[in-house]
């Protein structure tokens, strides 16, 4: 009787199920896990031939030797997670696998999981560590993660010196690092960094302490600073050493034609120690500075200056000499004169002119096999700056040489044109910067401007502007509380320069707390700083107080009194000078029409002298 039953019971498993459908064998290893972060069990499971095996499914149930729902299926790895269940409660899973046919195993034996979440205080973060930045204000805290299960962020709290308690200062942090800025350079701070598990709860304190510093000494300027020409067509390399100061950030660049420090063309934060200046211009004279900058924002000293001029493979490198320009006398024509080079690779000349210094301007003669050249038609009374460049077989310029020459037409006429009047210099309040203003006299012989600039009192100094054409000049990039003294001078037709009227004086500075005191007098000349500074007067250097600057009838301390614009001849704009409208009794500031209702001496508030600090 047994054996019937065995046997009907294979006949009927082999009838209603076709052959293969069992091919493949049932997982094993099959686990439960539970991640203890609250309601989640993760199902492992191992195949006894991977090579066969598709994907695979997987059932839930509440009851044990049940295979209840299927929750996943089609899975291609080898564990699911499964969340959303109830802490504490029993879970049964059994598993299935699929081949690439779809034929499936036989179920897997149950696994028992429990979900539960941890409700202990996790690990906390381990060497932490507090770096200052060295701005006055901010500090760097860095720590290492401790290696749990359920960590969800970082908490980070702080308390100053004498404080009781922690403030949090962030939360939800992914990070391993933070940086606290807005502190108080010189104050003590103590720093605790916790864990925060997936339940919410928080690690102990583990604290530390930092005291940001400001940062107030330069950083050390780096050394073995060399350039040189790449002789790749307008290239210059720079070397350097990097110095070793630990709060070292970067290297900047700065490049001049001059001489001067020049502009910054480069700041190389990647630790290198080489720059290559490109797109120069081949045969022009380059000057290079370094400074190193520290985390902070310092600046170190200048490096030692060094100049380069890039050129092009194969190009002339010796220049013409002897070069000269001269006047002919007969207006309208310079004869230019040079020595050419004994070089094999010279061809010919190049002739640039330009009425600016340190501008190569246009060319005016190309491909000349001699050494002399007369420019004409040319206007008389003004200076031209002529550059010759010598060309190779391969038509790439070499070294350029500047001279500078004027036109002028004889005549019997030697009188001196009439000096520029009203000579003033405003201060800019940057503390690098001086205009300088003028007014002209009515003389038709007038062609330009030059303008002189000088250290010293009663000295022409040097030309810092030529072949100018405006009543206002921008002298920008001085020293700041230096005293710089101007000349200007006007040009006529015939090329002749006037005397000097006088000389215009002028300090670059930058405001100074007490200067913005109502009513204080620094220089003691009765005009309050604010008012001063308002209309770019000096603030340190008593003004003459009698000029009329704009023309108007009134001098600067009768601006002042009626507080009309010393630079605007008619401040209300009514068609009237400021002038005309005070010595009719009418207002200059309301308009057209509005009679003065107060006195001068109303108009004049007392003012106190203070001696800036030093």
């Amino acid at each position: 009787m047994k054996q019937k039953a065995f046997l009907y019971i294979f006949l009927s498993v082999f009838l209603v199920v076709p052959f293969g459908v069992f091919a493949l064998q049932a997982p094993f290893d099959v686990r439960a896990v539970d991640q203890q972060t609250g309601g989640t069990l993760t199902i492992s499971w191992a195949n006894h031939n991977e090579a066969t095996v598709a994907s695979a499914a997987v059932y839930r149930s509440q009851q044990k030797d049940v295979v209840g729902s299927k929750i996943f299926d089609r899975v291609t790895t080898n564990f699911v997670n499964d969340s959303g269940l109830i802490d504490g409660q029993k879970y049964y899973y059994t598993v299935v696998l699929y081949d690439q046919s779809g034929n499936q195993s036989l179920a897997s034996a149950q696994a028992l999981g429990i979900p539960s979440i941890l409700t202990y205080p996790p690990s906390y973060p381990e060497n932490i560590q507090i770096t200052d930045l060295y701005n006055g204000n901010s500090v760097r805290i860095e720590w290492i993660a401790p290696r749990i299960r359920n960590l969800a962020f970082f908490r980070i709290y702080r308390r100053a010196t004498g404080a009781s308690e922690y403030q949090l200062i962030a939360d939800h942090v992914s990070n391993q690092s933070y940086v606290d800025s807005g502190l108080q350079a010189g104050t003590k701070y103590e720093y605790t960094v916790k864990t925060v598990s997936t339940a919410g709860i928080e690690s102990t304190n583990t604290s530390i302490t930092a005291t940001p510093t400001l940062d107030q000494v330069p950083p050390t300027l780096p050394t073995n600073f060399q350039v040189e020409d790449t002789k790749g067509g307008g290239e210059i390399r720079l070397t350097w050493t990097n110095p070793r100061d630990n709060d070292f950030s970067m290297i900047r660049v700065y490049r001049s034609q001059t001489g001067a420090l020049g502009v910054v063309v480069s700041e190389i934060t990647t630790g290198a120690s080489q720059y290559i200046d490109s797109n120069l211009e081949v045969g022009s004279t380059y000057y290079y500075t370094l400074k190193s900058v520290d985390k902070a924002g310092l600046e170190s000293t200048g490096s030692p200056q060094l100049k380069a001029k890039p050129s092009y493979p194969g190009a002339v490198q010796l220049p013409v000499t002897q070069l000269s320009a001269t006047d002919r006398g007969t207006g309208g024509a310079i004869d230019l004169r040079w020595s050419t080079p004994n070089d094999t690779n010279f061809v010919s000349t190049r002739i640039y002119r330009s009425t600016a210094d340190n501008d190569l301007g246009i060319i005016i003669a190309d491909n000349l096999r001699g050494s002399s050249y007369t420019d004409t038609p040319l206007p008389n009374g003004i200076f031209f700056y002529y550059t010759l460049k010598t060309l190779s077989k391969s038509n790439i310029e070499g070294v350029g040489v500047t001279v500078k020459a004027m036109a002028t037409a004889l005549t019997r006429d030697k009188t001196k044109p009439a000096p520029p009047l009203n000579i003033t210099v405003q201060d800019a309040g940057d503390g690098s910067t001086l205009r300088i203003r003028f007014q002209t006299q009515n003389d038709p012989s007038l062609s330009h401007f030059r303008i002189y600039r000088s250290l010293e009192s009663g000295a022409l100094g040097t030309m810092i502007a030529d072949n100018y054409h405006f009543t206002s000049y921008d002298d920008l990039h001085l020293l700041p509380d230096k005293v710089y003294f101007y000349v200007v001078r006007t040009v006529n037709k015939n090329g002749i320069e006037s005397d000097n009227l006088r000389q215009g004086v002028g300090i670059p500075t930058q405001v100074l707390p007490q200067e913005l005191i109502p009513g204080n007098d620094s220089d003691g000349d009765r005009l309050p700083d604010t008012w001063e500074r308002a209309y770019g007067l000096h603030v340190r250097i008593p003004d003459d107080t009698r000029l009329d600057l704009d023309g108007d009838g009134l001098s600067t301390i009768d601006e002042y009194r009626w507080g009309t614009n010393p630079w605007d001849p008619d401040t209300d704009g009514d068609g009237y000078t400021d002038g005309l409208e005070v010595s009719k009794g009418y207002s200059p500031i309301q308009g057209k029409g509005v009679r003065l209702e107060l006195k001068v001496s109303q108009k004049m508030p007392p003012t106190k002298k203070i001696t800036p600090k030093k």
